[in-house]
């Protein structure tokens, strides 16, 4: 199969990285959406108003810093959709992604273990991680995220319409609101409470389920689970 020329240039990079790190750099022109597949470790993507989507990574194992030959990190461009992958060789192998890229592209973070932090994004997203915390700061627009475990924390604006679903096997889950945020509200967790503080909220809240509006007239629609921890939600500063 013929590799794209983009593909080639970020594998001659990584060839040239014998430290078991490296930088790649997209162009973000066109671009409608950017995908993050790190296998084993975390990641951190940060919006702004940049247009290229710059990478940087590095590989470490147990003792250290990874033998070159058991990482590998790839950036590729298909149709409008930025791709990123990281991959590493052997169960004591992980790899830091931090990426920065233009706040206004959807976005998918797929990570097999590691923690997961996105700030500044408005173009909608979401996150697959068995384990790891998940922090988001700034986010807008529709949002999915599923944890085997985790401790989710997410700061999140409201402009209407969005559906958000946050879904961990186990552990607490945090969402910061705008005071005013209008939100038709499901929350429940197995083994904990449900706190709803400095929000308007008209509804049931009783044994770690609650069902109910946050604001009024909302069209925007949250749904929040866990297997067992506190379901808090809260007004952002």
């Amino acid at each position: 199969m013929r590799r794209p020329a983009l593909w080639i240039a970020a594998s001659l990079l990584l060839a040239g990285c014998p430290a078991g790190e490296g930088d790649l750099v997209l162009d973000a022109a066109g671009l409608a959406a950017l995908s993050v597949i790190n296998e084993d470790g975390p990641v951190t993507i940060t919006g702004g108003d940049a247009d290229e989507i710059a990478i940087l990574w590095a590989g470490y194992s147990d003792e250290g810093v990874a033998d070159p030959a058991s990482v590998d990190v790839s950036a590729e461009v298909s149709g409008t959709t930025a791709q990123v992958l990281a991959v590493t060789a052997g169960p004591e192998v992980w790899i830091d992604l931090d990426i920065t890229c233009p706040g206004d592209l959807a976005w998918s973070v797929d990570s097999g273990r590691g923690d997961v932090v996105v700030e500044g994004l408005s173009g909608g997203g979401s996150i697959d991680t068995s384990a790891g915390n998940v922090s988001g700061i700034g986010l807008t627009g529709d949002l999915a995220v599923e944890s085997d475990v985790a401790e989710v924390d997410l700061e999140l604006g409201i402009e209407g319409g969005e559906t958000i679903a946050v879904a961990v096997g186990l552990g607490p889950i945090t969402v910061r609101l705008p005071a005013d945020a209008d939100v038709l509200l499901e929350a429940s967790t197995g083994d904990g409470e449900v706190v709803i503080s400095e929000l308007p909220f008209s509804g049931a809240n009783f044994q770690g389920n609650a069902s109910g509006e946050l604001g009024a007239g909302a069209t925007a629609t949250m749904t929040l689970t866990t297997g067992g921890g506190d379901i808090t939600l809260v007004a952002s500063q």
